[in-house]
C-alpha cells in the first residue's frame, strides 16, 4: 500500500505530498478564491489523512534497532515536517 500523503514531491525539494497541498490551499486562502472556513476545512482533512497513513506506516513498520534516536522505528522525524532515516550510529 503506498502512502500519497507521505510521498515525496519529487518536483519541489525536500517536500510531502502532505506538505505540497497544505501550501497549495495556503496560496489559494492568500489571494481570496476560498473563504476562511474553507481553507480550515481542508487543512484538516489534509492533516487527518496524513495523520492516519503516518499511523498506519508505524503500526506496520517493525522495529529495526533499540535506537533511542528514532525510537526503533528507523526514521527521524522532525516535529512531523520531514522524516528522514536514522543511521543509528549517532547517540542522541
Amino acid at each position: 500500500m503506498r502512502f500519497l500523503y507521505l510521498e515525496p514531491a519529487n518536483d519541489w525539494t525536500n517536500q510531502t505530498v502532505e506538505e505540497r497541498m497544505r501550501l497549495c490551499a495556503e496560496a489559494l486562502y492568500a489571494h481570496q478564491l476560498i473563504a476562511p472556513r474553507y481553507f480550515n476545512q481542508i487543512t484538516l482533512g489534509i492533516s487527518r489523512r496524513a495523520d492516519r497513513q503516518r499511523g498506519l506506516r508505524a503500526r506496520n513498520r517493525t522495529p529495526t534497532h533499540e535506537c533511542r534516536r528514532c525510537d526503533g522505528t528507523g526514521y527521524l522525524d522532525h516535529a512531523g515536517f520531514a522524516q528522514e532515516l536514522c543511521d543509528h550510529k549517532v547517540a542522541p
